[in-house]
């Protein structure tokens, strides 16, 4: 077996990989899990077992941890690997997932068994598997560091706040813990956005900025919106100008997506693209002062490199605005729930159209979807807000390019709870595989979670 090297130690580690989104609860098949997010983060093979030595296993699982007349249970799987274990008591690493398609058979869901799908719960369910684990007497005494990116981060900062007797540290990456009301700006995120967009090229935002207008203009009519339909070759016809706002939102986010995989070399995270693709994007934008048809043709240059840089696409679904990676359906559900982070636009400190936070059609949405109301002060009641001094052993990354580090920590907090900013980054860079491509802030971030996650073994050991 391998080692894995750290100055002054020499030792072992075990990888366990396991799904947040915890969607396996409303699974009534238990059907074969998939965990695509995690290949693109971690380099991990899964569906090919043998690449990476890692054994798919299952352990029962309380389906509510919180409810004393309920005994039911679920099978409870994840992936555990010991490619680099040679060792007695090595150190866990334990990957706190995604909110990613960690199943890939969620049509054939019970949706009944959705008021399961909290970060509560998975939260338990970690505590619960990693307790299972420990039972192998070679592993009794392993520190257990958690590591997460996105809303894993969230859950594997969280998981060292909630159950500091099972995590010796964790590593949050791109982890937005105050994305939540009365923690930060709801248009934060948006100026992030157009910043990264106006590094580029100062016409980018400004071609996006009057691309909104054009569109109102041209779908007030039947033919302008035909126009709209056959200029950024959309694969639907565009019938109201309810449609045209539709295509608006999604404009909208495929600009916010860029932007979190913004990254410095060619990859395929949400989907297929070049190295730094809002530059190659914003030459596409050559200037603001054209007519309505012109800006089309702009529009769907840019949406090319987007949708199409494999040059498969015949045309562009308003409905996708990704390849399919992340379980949206699940995630609304949580945003219903506990994670009402709120989003807004004024169109002047940023490029998007203006739209307010109006939280009674917020809740008023979820209601209709799912027959439950959000709590707006939950997480920062039950994960503390923004006082999480008392809490330890946590290192934040962040990119300086990712809009949802405007909800992340930034500074440190004290010598236990530090944090770094990848001025070069995009969502979670660090925890993509090395490559010759790395900027000097993703190797310095790297070096800094190598030297916690050494003190924090050294501590617990």
């Amino acid at each position: 077996m391998n080692t894995f090297l750290f100055p002054g130690l020499k030792l072992g580690f075990l990888l366990v990989v396991v799904s947040s989104q915890e969607l396996t609860r409303f699974i009534p098949s238990w059907a074969p899990l998939s965990l695509t997010r995690a290949q693109n983060r971690m380099n991990l093979e899964l569906n090919g077992a043998a690449q990476c030595h890692a054994t798919e296993k299952v352990v029962d699982m309380k389906l509510d941890h919180f409810d004393f007349t309920n005994d039911e249970t679920f099978k409870l799987r994840y992936f555990i690997s010991n490619k680099y274990s040679s060792v007695s008591n090595p150190p866990i690493f334990f990957y706190t997932g995604n909110e990613g398609d960690i199943v890939l058979f969620c049509n054939n869901s019970d949706l009944m068994h959705l008021k399961y799908l909290s970060s509560e719960q998975a939260l338990a369910d970690y505590a619960y598997l990693i307790g299972a684990i420990k039972e192998e007497p070679s592993l009794a005494h392993s520190p257990v560091i958690a590591f997460g990116g996105s809303y894993g981060g969230m859950l594997a900062a969280w998981m060292r706040m909630k159950y500091p007797n099972v995590i010796a540290g964790s590593i949050a990456c791109s982890a937005p813990i105050w994305n939540f009301p009365k923690e930060m700006e709801c248009n934060a995120p948006y100026q992030i956005v157009t910043k990264d967009f106006e590094m580029s090229s100062k016409n980018c935002s400004s071609v996006i900025r009057a691309s909104w207008g054009a569109l109102d203009t041209m779908g007030r009519t039947e033919k302008g919106r035909q126009d709209i339909t056959t200029g950024l070759r959309l694969c639907k016809p565009l019938h109201s100008e309810a449609d045209v706002e539709t295509v608006k939102s999604w404009l909208s986010e495929t600009w916010f997506n860029l932007a979190m995989v913004d990254y410095p070399y060619p990859a395929n995270f949400l989907e297929p693209l070049p190295a730094n693709p809002i530059k190659s994007i914003c030459a596409a934008f050559t200037s603001p002062n054209k007519t309505d048809s012109e800006l089309l043709t702009q529009l769907v240059g840019a949406l090319t490199i987007y949708y199409n840089f494999t040059g498969q696409a015949l045309c562009f679904n308003t409905s996708q605005t990704q390849s399919g990676h992340v379980d949206e359906y699940g995630w609304y559900y949580q945003f219903c729930t506990e994670m009402v982070m709120p989003s807004c636009s004024d169109g002047v400190t940023d490029m998007f159209e203006p739209r307010p936070w109006d939280y009674d059609a917020y809740v008023k949405n979820c209601q209709n979807l799912f027959g439950v109301t959000p709590r707006a002060d939950w997480v920062e009641t039950f994960y503390w807000g923004r006082d999480i001094t008392t809490a330890s052993n946590i290192f934040f990354s962040n990119g300086a390019l990712d809009p949802w580090s405007s909800g992340g920590v930034l500074t440190n907090l004290s010598k236990t709870l530090q944090a770094f900013v990848i001025p070069e980054g995009a969502h979670h860079l660090d925890l993509r595989s090395k490559t010759e491509m790395d900027p000097p802030g993703l190797i310095q971030a790297r070096l800094m979670e190598y030297a916690a996650v050494k003190r924090w073994i050294i501590e617990y050991t």
